[in-house]
């Protein structure tokens, strides 16, 4: 079955892009007086006092919590997966040749940087700028996602309220609208769908067709598949929520067939403008990935990451940072869902992110709950 995307521009070709190589660290370009990491230095005479056993003064130096040859520039102790070939770019190691990570340094892992090979499966807190990111991956053969509008018909609801007994993790998801006080009340503004029932706002509220779609389903050899795109009434109806796991508008898609594509509802959501954000994508693997970034509290104070970095000036990111995330997260297709003071992530019996508006109420949310039988 396939596909109409109905973007603003029907006729553009989608293609496939490439990543960009990451920059490389010249080792040996690091000062040989250095004394960081791991060595202990006496504070009067200035002399190391406890040193890993392979350093020597007279011909090494440490970068980080890697002891580095200052003839040669190469790493002699350093974290597993470091060789002669590689190099160190922020918290992460990289081949020299294909620029590819091989594996992390200890720390959270920089967004900024392709980190496709290395996340692992299930819940990670990595950083990007210096704001936390909640990132969960979801294993195909383990975990089953699904979207809620949770358990009161029409009425935005508390957001721990709609966890149920196994729920292991649960985003925030599409924009919502009214007030919880009037008769009617839209729990989402674009198309939604689960098990192919469509949910049909109240009163004279109407499916928003400008919101683009993420549809999750299974192709005819059971894999996971995903579409990111916008959807005139009859395509979403007749086409893509009947066979649907489930249907959830975003404000913008993100990655569309690879290529970042940010496009969507400007009026609703400015792209360029700075916030928490939620969002969600899927790999080629079919694994979906729900993303939460966290931002700074809505009443101006400094908002200081899980790591104590200060962070001013800056209350989120842009949605072309997101898909830049997202790119780096291995995703194909990727979509960005209500945000802001809505931003949040429960997971494992807590809500792990910062949320701006605590106490704002949710109109949906996409869910993972564990497999009955792992296949």
């Amino acid at each position: 079955m396939g596909l109409k995307l109905l973007t603003s521009n029907s006729k553009r070709q989608l293609s496939m892009s490439v990543s960009q190589p990451v920059s490389a660290v010249n080792l040996s370009a690091q000062s040989p007086n250095a004394a960081e990491g791991n060595i202990k230095a006496d504070k009067k005479s200035g002399k190391e006092t406890e040193l890993p056993p392979v350093y020597s003064p007279n011909s090494t130096y440490v970068v980080g919590n890697m002891i580095i040859d200052k003839k040669t520039g190469r790493a002699i102790e350093a974290p597993p997966g470091y060789n002669p070939n590689s190099l160190v770019v922020g918290n992460v190691i990289i081949n020299k040749e294909t620029k590819e990570i091989i594996a992390p340094k200890p720390g959270p892992l920089d967004l900024q940087h392709d980190v496709s090979k290395i996340i692992p499966k299930g819940y990670t807190r990595a950083t990007f700028n210096g704001l936390d990111v909640h990132v969960f991956v979801t294993n195909t053969k383990k975990h089953k996602v699904s979207v809620s509008l949770g358990n009161k018909e029409h009425v935005a609801e508390e957001f721990t309220s709609m966890v149920d007994s196994d729920t292991l993790v649960m985003i925030n998801g599409s924009l919502f609208g009214g007030k919880p006080h009037e008769k009617y009340y839209s729990e989402t503004y674009g198309p939604f769908a689960i098990n192919g029932h469509i949910y049909e706002p109240p009163g004279d509220y109407k499916i928003n067709y400008d919101y683009p779609v993420f549809a999750y389903k299974n192709d005819e050899n059971n894999n996971e598949i995903a579409y990111v795109g916008f959807l005139d009434e009859y395509t979403f109806k007749n086409e893509i929520a009947p066979s649907a796991k489930f249907v959830i508008g975003g404000t913008h898609t993100l990655l569309v067939n690879g290529q970042k594509q940010v496009e969507g509802h400007d009026k609703a959501v400015n792209p360029k403008g700075v916030a928490p954000r939620t969002m969600l994508g899927i790999r080629e693997d079919g694994s979906l990935i729900l993303v939460v970034v966290d931002g700074k509290n809505l009443n101006g104070e400094v908002f200081i990451t899980t790591e104590g970095n200060k962070v001013s000036g800056r209350s989120g990111i842009s949605l072309y940072e997101g898909a830049e995330i997202m790119k780096n997260l291995g995703c194909i297709h990727a979509i960005n869902l209500d945000g802001g003071g809505s931003s949040r992530m429960y997971y494992n019996g807590r809500v792990v992110s910062k949320p701006t508006d605590p106490g704002r109420p949710i109109g949906s949310t996409v869910i993972v709950k564990i497999k009955e039988t792992e296949e």
